[in-house]
């Protein structure tokens, strides 16, 4: 599931809203639940923050595995494709994951389209 993830995230990155979409729906409709999913981009676009506010620091990539305790695997990921992302778009993004969760939770939107719209969104 992350690796569907990280594809449907270089997929929005790249700006391939359907290739993103279409992930994103095969996931859900094998079963795998949207709180998990949603959870996933949030974390994945927090990885990428942290990168970038590191990468801006001086940081190497080793330096920011030490630091961070994240997993080499997800930095290298993280550092290429924070290059795609200002800082500020990044914080952008991660305030609209978290808009995203309340609204789903508060019940304001449907878990399916809410996702979908931040995808859009991004």
């Amino acid at each position: 599931t992350e690796t569907y993830v990280f594809d449907m995230i270089d997929a929005i990155s790249q700006n391939r809203k359907g290739d993103a979409l279409s992930l994103l729906h095969d996931l859900l409709n094998s079963g795998e639940v949207w709180q998990m999913l949603l959870a996933l981009i949030c974390s994945s676009y927090e990885v990428l923050l942290i990168v970038s506010e590191m990468k801006e620091d001086g940081f190497s990539l080793s330096e920011i595995c030490k630091k961070t305790g994240i997993h080499e695997y997800r930095i290298k990921i993280a550092s290429g494709l924070s290059g795609r992302y200002s800082t500020e778009q990044l914080r952008r993004i991660l305030s609209t994951c978290f808009a995203t969760d309340k609204n789903i939770k508060s019940g304001l939107l449907e878990y399916r389209l809410a996702v979908e719209m931040l995808i859009a969104s991004i």
